[in-house]
């Protein structure tokens, strides 16, 4: 009974889980790619976890050791103590929209998928779960391949000729990722192959992997990539013979792929305009450390705690609209968000990891349970190749969870531990899993509607049916009113009615909801200098058409969003603004010169100053 309901059910939901994640999007929700990845491993993981449970309680306690249920214990309380202390509770609980991994509750549904994996790998599945990543993520290479050749499948999809491609992943890092990820898992088949056919499918996998991981243009997953192929020629002294192999194709398709010769010439280049705004990022992020030294600012709020130090070089470098949701390294990320004892937990969870690899390798083939080292080796080089790219670049819902579920895959060694005990009744074990089901369930597939109503309504405006747009929005805050883009979209169209509408009664009530929107955005993100921002803009809307006096709290609002953000162009520019409506048309254009040197090519600040653009010099 046992073996049938978790032992013989999880492989395969593994097995789904590892192929879906690259290839699952939705064109129906506004976040198109992380959030279906995202849902399919908490559906995934809370079955895997219902099974478990069902298991467990039917007779005995089955466990196998790791080693890391300590640590990984340790470094999820002091995630979710820090989300207490935190500057956004709300985006230290979900993750921040869109990217949502180092959330306090993603990383423990990460944590609880790879201890479920440890718990039934074998080499079996070991080999099936490689299998499905090497050929799903050639299905994702292909995509891509096609997008850069102009042969877009899908009508929605903006058209990218001879461009950095995104395919199924939804962003180029992501992309590359995934395919950095699944090339040493490919090119070890290849060698273990028996057989000139069986290694075939294997070399075209492995072709299509290193295209795509070309044309992603991300150096990152280069280095990660290179440095797992290295890994796993230690393993075989064949490699070098495919590697070199390799070389020839990278060097032919170096001179097809636009772009990859000079983002190769600038992969260290300290000035090269991404690597100054990375550089920029981890300074800003080691000093959302220094004052934050304990516990950080909170899981996953990277992207308000950083700017205050936001830098004119970072804009300069970036743009004066882009900002960083993460610190574009793990260690900063976590020392800035989690502070020392994060930090510090983490690097338990590494030395406790690498440790029992370690002891794996000196017991390899004398314990049972340990891998054939054409399985294990493979993987271990995924592991260091997206270790790798997670200091210079985020990771995504598809590469974490690979992360994890290739962990727990290999992690473990030695028979199970049970520990017989009298079984649950059987009401008792369908009304536990029933409900744990029911809910989760539920309340997994509250993000994905909200969303989906969100996009409802963006479509509805493009469409000129602002009441319809306003009612898909109500429905996207009421289930998810952290998410900032709901708030503004409903304070938005709120707005746009009040302008419309002829009766008092109504427009009273539009502007009031528009006001609430913007108050609510600040109340749940008080770090984030957008929403004071946005907030000061609904000032002036009440002042200057709905015959209401807000302007000292535009004011105040601007000037917080400035205090959050110094370089904030757009709350420099507003508050420009408001001098001018107040009169006060000295202080008006000094603000102007400070926005002009912010972004000298500010068309406002131009026009007023009478400026005219300069021309970059060739």
């Amino acid at each position: 009974m046992k073996k049938l309901v978790f032992d013989r059910g999880a492989p395969w939901i593994l097995i789904f889980l590892t192929a879906a994640l690259p290839l699952a999007f939705d064109f129906s929700l506004s976040d198109t790619f992380d959030l279906p990845k995202m849902s399919l491993v908490y559906a995934a993981s809370l079955v895997l976890f219902a099974l478990w449970f069902w298991q467990q309680s039917s007779g005995g306690w089955v466990f196998r050791p790791t080693g890391m249920v300590v640590p990984v214990m340790i470094f999820l309380g002091v995630a979710w103590v820090s989300s207490h202390s935190s500057i956004d509770s709300a985006r230290s609980l979900f993750g921040a929209y869109r990217t949502y991994v180092y959330g306090c509750l993603p990383m423990t549904v990460f944590a609880v998928l790879f201890f479920l994996t440890s718990q039934v790998a074998s080499d079996q599945i070991m080999h099936r779960v490689i299998t499905a990543a090497v050929l799903s993520s050639a299905l994702c290479a292909s995509y891509g391949v096609l997008q850069y050749t102009g042969n877009e499948i899908f009508d929605v999809m903006p058209a990218v000729v001879h461009g950095r491609v995104w395919s199924s992943m939804g962003n180029p890092i992501y992309f590359g990722a995934i395919c950095m990820m699944a090339l040493p898992l490919a090119c070890s088949r290849i060698l273990s192959a028996r057989s000139t056919a069986g290694a075939f499918p294997y070399g075209l996998a492995a072709s299509v992997l290193l295209s795509g991981l070309l044309i992603s243009q991300s150096r990152s997953a280069w280095i990660g990539g290179l440095i797992g192929l290295v890994l796993v020629s230690r393993h075989d002294r064949r490699f070098w013979k495919l590697f070199g192999g390799m070389v020839v194709l990278v060097c032919l398709l170096g001179t097809l792929i636009r772009g990859t010769r000079e983002r190769a010439g600038v992969l260290l280049a300290p000035q090269e305009y991404s690597n100054r705004a990375r550089l920029e990022g981890w300074k800003g992020g080691i000093q959302v450390w220094w004052h934050h030294p304990v516990l950080g600012s909170g899981p996953d709020t990277f992207f308000d705690a950083f700017r205050p130090y936001r830098t004119r070089t970072f804009i300069q470098s970036a743009g004066a609209e882009v900002t960083q949701a993460h610190a574009h390294n793990e260690i900063i990320q976590f020392a800035s968000t989690l502070g020392t004892a994060g930090l510090g937990a983490w690097i338990l969870v590494l030395w406790a990891f690498l440790k029992r690899l370690k002891c794996q390798a000196l017991y390899h083939g004398k314990v049972p349970g340990t891998f054939p080292d054409d399985e294990r080796i493979p993987i271990i080089a995924s592991l260091a190749a997206i270790f790798i790219q997670n200091q210079f670049n985020p990771p995504s819902a598809a590469s974490a969870a690979w992360m994890v579920i290739f962990a727990g895959l290999i992690i473990h060694h030695g028979p199970m531990n049970m520990k017989p005990r009298h079984p649950w009744p059987l009401w008792g074990r369908i009304a536990v899993v029933g409900s744990l089901l029911g809910m989760g369930l539920w309340a997994i597939h509250i993000p994905p509607y909200a969303d989906y109503r969100y996009k409802e309504g963006v479509v509805m405006d493009a469409r000129g049916q602002t009441m319809k747009a306003l009612d898909c929005y109500r429905d996207a805050v009421r289930m998810r009113p952290d998410i900032e883009v709901y708030q503004t979209a409903l304070g938005n169209s709120a707005r746009s009615l009040a302008q419309l509408t002829s009766s008092v009664t109504l427009r009273q009530q539009f502007w009031n909801e528009a006001w609430s929107a913007a108050q609510s955005s600040v109340k749940r993100h008080p770090a984030n200098p957008d929403t004071w921002n946005d907030l000061g803009v609904a000032a002036m809307w009440l002042t200057q058409q709905a015959g209401m006096d807000r302007m000292s709290e535009a004011k105040s609002a601007f000037d917080r969003a400035i205090a959050l953000d110094p370089v904030f162009v757009d709350a420099w520019a507003n508050i420009a603004k408001w001098y001018h409506i107040a009169g006060q048309l000295d202080a008006e254009k000094e603000t102007w010169k400070v926005v002009l040197s912010l972004d000298p090519g500010h068309p406002m600040a131009l026009q007023v100053l009478g400026q005219t653009p300069k021309v970059p010099q060739p």
